[in-house]
């Protein structure tokens, strides 16, 4: 299993010149993670992709398509989406950098936050002075800095594509998230001809955390390609699947 570290998010690599757009960011990221598979010499990888991770993936599917076997996506970016307050207050995070202000966002990424096992005022003071890094700060200002809607428009999966894509794709969405909602998921899922989606109720935009076992057997099963033996989406009168 590789597990990239992606230019410009937390301890890895902060470009000095970053790239002024998100548009330029997903072109970096894009390569950074083709160059990986060809210096490790591997032809072809599964993929997983959670959040904005989903989108990279997504972007990866339309460039190297050949590349790739079974894609599983987490609470992806990557549809169009009129972008929500939570994902509006989250991008503009510097307007206020406290402890606090990251505290309220960690309770909208993930509703319950009991599951992550740690004192969420704790996370939110390790997440700020994380943030205020001088470099991680001029990443994050580049990438999601000026217009917010652009900035959510712009990576958007062109249609074209996903309809084109032959790939197995695996989307995982919380009903409540409140970041990306889970109709980006559901867009993404009605596209790809072998898509399928797998929509968990009582969670936000970390399905990864807040359900981790349901996740990991999704993922196993899903990669391994045991399609049958896949559960069925959890019911429930307000799903929509």
């Amino acid at each position: 299993m590789l597990a990239p570290d992606l230019a410009g998010f937390g301890a890895s690599t902060h470009p000095a010149t970053p790239p002024r757009h998100i548009r330029g960011w997903m072109r970096l990221w894009t390569d950074q993670c083709l160059a990986l598979l060809d210096a490790l010499g591997l032809a072809r990888a599964h993929l997983v992709g959670t959040s904005l991770g989903g989108c990279i993936a997504l972007h990866l599917l339309a460039e190297a398509p050949e590349r790739f076997g079974r894609v599983a996506l987490l609470a992806p970016a990557g549809a169009p989406l009129r972008i929500t307050p939570e994902l509006d207050r989250l991008w503009g995070f510097y307007e206020d950098p406290t402890p606090a202000v990251m505290a309220r966002l960690v309770r909208r990424i993930v509703p319950a936050p009991a599951v992550l096992g740690e004192d969420v005022d704790s996370i939110a003071r390790l997440r700020t002075e994380a943030a205020l890094r001088p470099e991680v700060r001029r990443s994050d200002e580049a990438m999601f800095g000026g217009d917010r809607q652009a900035v959510a428009d712009a990576p958007v999966v062109p249609e074209a594509a996903l309809v084109r894509m032959p790939h197995e794709v695996l989307v995982v969405h919380g009903r409540e998230d409140r970041i990306l909602p889970y109709p980006c998921g559901l867009w993404l899922a009605e596209r790809p001809p072998l898509a399928r989606l797998f929509l968990l109720p009582r969670c936000g935009h970390r399905p990864h955390v807040e359900h981790w076992a349901a996740v990991q057997r999704l993922l196993s099963q899903h990669l391994a390609g045991d399609v049958r033996e896949l559960p069925a989406p959890p019911t429930d009168r307000r799903s929509p699947v």
